[in-house]
C-alpha cells in the first residue's frame, strides 16, 4: 500500500519531533520540509530522511502530499492555513490557530469547505484533567461553583532585546499567545465558553509593556449558571504549585499533574456525599481525608497529537467522533480552536479596559 505523504511547513516548533512521529507511524512518511530559512529546512530534512522544498508552493501544490503540518511562527498561520485548506490538504497546526477572531472564522470556513481532517495540537488535557471532568459530571461534587488554575514557569531571562521583539512580533503577543493557550484549553475543556472575562496584564519591563509582551496574567471568567474560574499564568514566576482546582457545593477535586506524567489528583467530599457512579473501592484515603484514586479510576492518557491526526486521516474519523473521543484531547477540532481564539480576544479586550 502506498504511504500517506506528509509535508512540513516551518521548523520553528518541534519539526524534527513531529516528523519522527510521522515516520514511525505505519503507512506514513514525511516527504518534504520547507522553511524560510533553507539551511534549517535542509538540516531537519536530513534528520528525517526526506527532501527539502525550495518554497512552500512545492509542498502545498503537490498532489501526492496528502497532509501538511504547519509549524511556523504564529503570525504566518492564517496565510498557510487558508492556502492548505484551499489546496485540499489534511492539516495539523501547532497552537494557537491564529491571533484574531476574524481570521479564525475565515480559516474555519475554508477548513469545512475542504472536507479534510483538521487538528490543532495542544497537549495539555491529560488523564487527570479528564478525571476531574468526569467527577464534575458525576454529581459527586454537587453544584459546581468555581475553578482555579495556576500555570507558571520561568522563561529564559538571558534573551536579548532584539530576540524579545522578534518573538513578540512572531507570536502576536506574550503570555496569552503561548503558555496561556495551554491554560485556556484546560479551562475550556472543563467549563466551556465564558460569558464574561475580567483580565489584568503585568509586564516584566518597560520594553515588554511597550511592545505588548504581557508576562503575567490574572483573570476571572464567568460562565452560565453562576460558575466562575480564575487563572494565574506567568512566564516570570516559578511554577512550583501549578494546579487546577474545581470546587462544588459538596466537594473539591485538586489536580497538580498538569504535565501528564505523575497522575497526581485527589478529591474530598462532604460527609454523607455519595454517588453511585464513583467506585469508592478503587480509592484510598490519606491522613488529611483526601480520596486518592488509583490508576484504574484515571482515564488513559490521550493519544499523542500527531498520531491521533494520522489516525483521523487513515481511519476517516469525523469531527464529531473526534470531539467526543477522550483519546483526541491532545488537540482541538476546528470549531474548538476557533473558540479558543475568541476567548483569547475576550481576554485582550478585557485587559485593555483594565
Amino acid at each position: 500500500m502506498e504511504k500517506l505523504k506528509i509535508g512540513i511547513l516551518g521548523t520553528w516548533l518541534k519539526a524534527e519531533k513531529f516528523g519522527t512521529m510521522v515516520n514511525e507511524y505505519e503507512g506514513c512518511e514525511v516527504d518534504a520540509v520547507w522553511d524560510r530559512d533553507q539551511d534549517k529546512a535542509r538540516e531537519v530534512a536530513g534528520l528525517l530522511g526526506c527532501r527539502t522544498a525550495k518554497d512552500m508552493d512545492e509542498i502545498i501544490d503537490d498532489p501526492d502530499i496528502g497532509g501538511v503540518m504547519i509549524l511556523t511562527e504564529y503570525c504566518f498561520h492564517t496565510e498557510l492555513l487558508l492556502r492548505c485548506a484551499e489546496a485540499g490538504k489534511h492539516i495539523l497546526v501547532e497552537k494557537p490557530l491564529c491571533t484574531s477572531t476574524k481570521d479564525a472564522e475565515k480559516i474555519r470556513s475554508a477548513v469545512k469547505k475542504s472536507g479534510r481532517k483538521f487538528y490543532m495540537s495542544d497537549p495539555f488535557v491529560n488523564g487527570t484533567t479528564i478525571f476531574q471532568k468526569q467527577l464534575m459530571e458525576s454529581g459527586a461534587l454537587g453544584r459546581i461553583m468555581h475553578g482555579r488554575m495556576k500555570f507558571c514557569r520561568m522563561d529564559d531571562a538571558s534573551q536579548d532585546e532584539e530576540s524579545i521583539r522578534i518573538r513578540t512580533r512572531m507570536t502576536g503577543g506574550g503570555m496569552m499567545s503561548d503558555l496561556g493557550t495551554h491554560a485556556l484549553h484546560s479551562l475550556y475543556y472543563l467549563f466551556g465558553m465564558p460569558e464574561k472575562v475580567y483580565a489584568h496584564f503585568a509586564y516584566e519591563s518597560s520594553l515588554a509593556q511597550s511592545i505588548g509582551r504581557e508576562d503575567y496574567v490574572t483573570m476571572l471568567m464567568e460562565y452560565a449558571d453562576g460558575v466562575t474560574a480564575s487563572l494565574e499564568c506567568s512566564t516570570i514566576a516559578p511554577g512550583f504549585d501549578n494546579v487546577i482546582e474545581v470546587t462544588g457545593t459538596n466537594g473539591i477535586v485538586l489536580n497538580t499533574d498538569l504535565s501528564g506524567n505523575a497522575r497526581t489528583v485527589k478529591y474530598r467530599l462532604l460527609n454523607g456525599s455519595n454517588d453511585s457512579s464513583l467506585n469508592y473501592s478503587k480509592t484510598g484515603m490519606d491522613d488529611e481525608g483526601w480520596y486518592i484514586p488509583d490508576d484504574r479510576m484515571i482515564p488513559d492518557e490521550p493519544t499523542r497529537h500527531v498520531n491521533y491526526w494520522l489516525k483521523m486521516i487513515l481511519e476517516d474519523i469525523s469531527q464529531e467522533q473526534f470531539e467526543n473521543d477522550p483519546l483526541g484531547n491532545c488537540g482541538l477540532s476546528i470549531d474548538r480552536a476557533v473558540d479558543l481564539v475568541k476567548i483569547r480576544e475576550m481576554i485582550y479586550d478585557a485587559a485593555s479596559r483594565d
